[in-house]
């Protein structure tokens, strides 16, 4: 799957949903869900990629690649509907945002064996 940068996400998004927020909040966002995926699927899992979120910048690849950048889309585009009290398309937003997150979600899960995580024995 072709890796996609922060920019070109927040780009689409402003194309979609006009807005005047700084383009530093919307890197502070996607930086939430970076952090999100990360701790919850990658470090949940083994990793033989090494991917390990850092500093969000402009030039940074996001995690999820291919059809699954639509978590960021619908992230960005929920927390902009938010801000602006916009509360039903927020929750029709972040709706879509967790449905793209929980398949995200199942196709790690189904490539990428799980982290031995106890003493369990039987």
């Amino acid at each position: 799957m072709e890796k996609i940068k922060a920019s070109d996400i927040i780009a689409e998004v402003d194309h979609l949903k006009i807005n005047n927020y700084q383009f530093s909040k919307k890197l502070e966002w996607l930086q939430d869900v970076e952090d999100r995926i990360q701790m919850e699927i990658i470090d949940t899992h083994e990793n033989p990629e090494g991917i390990k979120t850092g500093k969000m910048d402009e030039d940074t690849l996001l995690i999820a690649a291919g059809p699954y950048a639509d978590i960021y889309r619908h992230y960005l585009t929920a927390q902009i509907n938010k801000s602006n009290e916009e509360y039903d398309r927020y929750n029709n937003e972040i709706t879509l945002y967790y449905d793209a997150y929980e398949t995200f979600q199942r196709m790690w899960h189904n490539t990428h064996m799980p982290v031995n995580k106890g003493n369990f024995k039987m």
